[in-house]
């Protein structure tokens, strides 16, 4: 598995904010990734996109744009 590779101890004095966007009807798995990495990373957060699967740039890209936005604005 890919998250055995990481090694998060690099990453602990990171500032950079980290969004980790996961659909709800993605593939089985994926948001356990997802909050792997979010809990390896100092500033990092997951959010799941409702309804959506692994391509919610194509399926729903307001959903996708507007959770980028609020991100960024945060």
């Amino acid at each position: 598995m890919f998250l055995k590779l990481l090694h998060f101890e690099r990453f602990g004095n990171m500032q950079t904010p980290t969004l980790l966007l996961v659909g709800s009807d993605s593939p089985p798995g994926e948001l356990e990734k997802a909050k792997v990495v979010s809990d390896g990373l100092p500033d990092a957060r997951v959010v799941i996109l409702p309804g959506q699967g692994h391509t919610a740039m194509i399926t729903a890209p307001k959903v996708l744009l507007n959770e980028v936005v609020q991100f960024l604005e945060s």
